[in-house]
């Protein structure tokens, strides 16, 4: 009798490892989709501000510009980093309302 309930909480322990483990994938898949949501939002509004950010073939990196003056241009190797480091050079400008 001792053997079969020493079984069962053998059992019980993998099956609640199991679970803890789906779990806590879940909460790493929902962390994951809700920064990515919050990450196209945020290009989303600086895209209506005058800044897109695009994949530039030639420097393998992605780049953040104004969409009327191209040539001032941030790089970052994703395009939350190529945003973030064109707002930290360009911040002023965008919230002076020159490019609006």
């Amino acid at each position: 009798m001792e053997k079969i309930i020493h079984e069962i909480n053998l059992m019980l322990d993998d099956l609640a490892r199991v679970l803890i483990r789906i779990i806590l994938d879940l909460a790493l898949m929902y962390a994951r989709l809700r920064v990515m949501w919050s990450s196209r939002n945020m290009l989303m509004r600086y895209r209506k501000k005058g800044v897109l950010v695009e994949w530039s073939e030639q420097r393998n990196l992605y780049g953040a510009f104004f969409i009327d003056e191209p040539e001032i241009c941030e790089y970052g190797e994703d395009p939350i980093d190529a945003l973030l480091c064109f707002l930290s050079k360009h911040q002023e400008y965008l919230s002076s309302g020159e490019n609006n």
